[in-house]
This record gives C-alpha cells, sequence and structure tokens, in this order.
C-alpha cells in the first residue's frame, strides 16, 4: 500500500476525497493537516472526525494543524 498524508480544508469535496482515500485498496492514510480554506480553521477539526466517525477507519491517523 501506498502510504499518503492528506492536506485539506474538509469541505465537501475534500470530504469526499477523505472516504475514497480510506475505502481505497491502495492507499494507506497516515496523517490528515486541516488547513484553511473553503471551510474555516475551527470548522475543519469537526469535519474530518464527523467524517472519521460515519466511516470508522480500522486505524486513526494523526491528525494535525497546517496553514492557517
Amino acid at each position: 500500500m501506498k502510504k499518503v498524508v492528506i492536506d485539506c480544508d474538509v469541505g465537501v469535496d475534500d470530504a469526499m476525497a477523505l472516504i475514497l482515500a480510506f475505502r481505497s485498496r491502495v492507499l494507506e492514510v497516515k496523517a490528515i493537516t486541516g488547513v484553511n480554506g473553503n471551510v474555516p480553521l475551527d470548522r475543519v477539526f469537526e469535519n474530518i472526525q464527523k467524517v472519521l466517525s460515519l466511516i470508522r477507519p480500522a486505524s486513526h491517523p494523526l491528525i494535525t494543524k497546517g496553514a492557517d
């Protein structure tokens, strides 16, 4: 599996990208960096947690703050 870090603001498009990445058979999501973008940074971490709670990955990646 290819190990990846996903850098996103977790708007609708990025939420879908996270779901697809976690469901992929060729990717292993090792970390997610939340950044300011289409969604304000304070909402980014809420959205990451919501996506992870819905898809329930086998292992949780490192989640950290990226650029503000």
